[in-house]
């Protein structure tokens, strides 16, 4: 009642909320970014353990499991707290690293060292109503995504992208 009008960022939020659907999009200086040639295969997550404490569980060890099948030839990075090593049931092992944070100005730049970036979402009303924003950054920086499907992930894969989808069972 007292806003003038609502902007929400996804078609999903608009059926509770109302108003009008302006999508997250990426900076374009993103695609002006180089990607570094890395010597290992780079996997890797930006987000944040605390306010997705179930999400990486979706992954049943899948990751750990991949990064083990390339026997040496991978490592996993994360802008995110340790936490995430044992939440996506990584051994904590090298070349394996994490950061807590990064300055916002150097964000794209530690995201564009990721070959592969993974976006693991419990299919929750939360998560659903969620953007394809992650995604799109890994997506503009030349990560490969790969993400749960919901409904604006979904949205990306319809409108052609390039993006790998996983269901709860499937990592």
């Amino acid at each position: 009642e007292m806003a003038d009008g609502v902007v929400v960022t996804t078609p999903r939020l608009q059926e509770v909320y109302g108003g009008v659907v302006v999508p997250n999009g990426i900076p374009s200086t993103y695609l002006d970014i180089s990607r570094p040639k890395n010597e290992l295969i780079t996997v890797g997550y930006v987000g944040h353990v605390a306010t997705h404490p179930d999400d990486l569980q979706v992954t049943h060890g899948a990751v750990n499991q991949a990064l083990a099948s390339t026997k040496g030839l991978s490592r996993f990075l994360a802008l995110a707290d340790q936490k995430i090593l044992v939440n996506l049931g990584i051994r904590e092992r090298e070349p394996h690293g994490w950061l807590p944070g990064v300055h916002l100005t150097k964000y794209a730049e530690f995201v564009s060292q990721l070959d592969i970036g993974i976006v693991p979402l419990t299919m929750e009303p939360f998560n659903q109503a969620k953007s394809w924003l992650k995604a799109l950054e890994y997506a503009s920086l030349g990560v490969a995504p790969v993400v749960s499907p919901t409904y604006d992930n979904m949205r990306m894969v319809e409108a052609g992208a390039a993006v790998a989808t996983h269901g709860p069972g499937d990592w």
